[in-house]
């Protein structure tokens, strides 16, 4: 009879400690998945949307356990807006999410099939253009395009366009005048042109030294205009000066950036770092 109530008592006592087993593992899991529920998101890098909607869009519920997050899940549901480029998703233990966006800019407007669209600098398609697109926005045209799908980049027959139209939009960009462009040709990668709001020709030539040569036009319509001058053509092929050439004058007038008189054709050369804008001061002459 010993033996057998020393035998139950074991029992009892086994059963006992892992009925306790079962309590303390429960209630780890119950505090831990309270623990570790989403309280707070962070959205860094998006001016364009709000709190409200980035958070609609990712899908995410507060309270939900983080540990359960499918960063790959959210990262699709946000890019679904063109605008939004999702570049990390980490957690911020224990309850809070943490989501880096690039958010990307309208650029440019191109026309598809008679439809126009915005783009940004990487050529990315963000939506349909609006008037208000077309006219702040430089317009993009000759490109050869084989699909334009918003969302989605744009396929053109020519690869070298986009790599063109990119970096004429980052060197725009770079230097600041982005908004002073009207449209910007590509039909010939060789030959590029563009044209400015208020009337000027500009001849980039080749897909060389972009952005010197952006700078060395920024340079010489600050000073056309302060000349008031509207019109012509202004060459920066050459990677070295600019040159001007009126509406009403038939003969190419080299131009430097330095400010001059615009009565006795003389000027002095500028340079600014080793950056040179302009042409050599005896090569220079403006037109009265």
């Amino acid at each position: 009879m010993a033996q057998v109530k020393r035998k139950k008592k074991k029992k009892n006592r086994g059963a006992l400690t892992f009925l306790i087993i079962i309590i303390i593992i429960a209630g780890i899991a119950f505090v831990g998945y309270n623990f570790f529920q989403v309280k707070n998101i962070v959205f860094n890098g998006c001016e364009r949307y709000d709190q409200e909607y980035l958070t609609k869009l990712s899908g995410v519920e507060m309270g939900r356990n983080i540990l359960m997050i499918d960063k790959k899940d959210i990262m699709a549901k946000m890019e679904s807006d063109p605008y939004l480029d999702i570049v990390d998703i980490s957690r911020h233990y224990p309850n809070e999410l943490i989501i880096d966006i690039k958010e990307r800019k309208p650029a440019c407007v191109a026309e598809y099939h008679g439809s126009f669209f915005v783009l940004d600098g990487e050529c990315n398609i963000l939506g349909s253009a609006s008037q208000e697109d077309q006219s702040k926005l430089p317009l993009v045209y000759g490109l050869k395009a084989e699909s334009m799908q918003i969302g989605n980049p744009v396929i053109s027959s020519e690869d070298y366009q986009i790599v063109v139209i990119e970096n004429i939009l980052a060197s725009l960009g770079n230097v600041g005048i982005t908004t002073e462009i009207a449209k910007i040709d590509v039909a010939l990668t060789g030959d590029l042109t563009m044209y400015t709001l208020d009337g000027f020709t500009v001849k980039l030539g080749q897909n060389e030294e972009i952005e010197n040569k952006m700078k060395t036009l920024k340079a010489v319509l600050d000073e056309l205009r302060k000349e008031g001058l509207k019109s012509g053509t202004i060459d920066i092929t050459s990677n070295v000066g600019a040159s001007y050439l009126p509406s009403a004058i038939p003969d190419d007038t080299p131009l430097d950036n330095d400010t001059t008189d615009g009565t006795d054709g003389d000027s002095k050369g500028s340079e600014t770092g080793s950056n040179e804008v302009g042409t050599s001061p005896e090569d220079t002459e403006t037109p009265e």
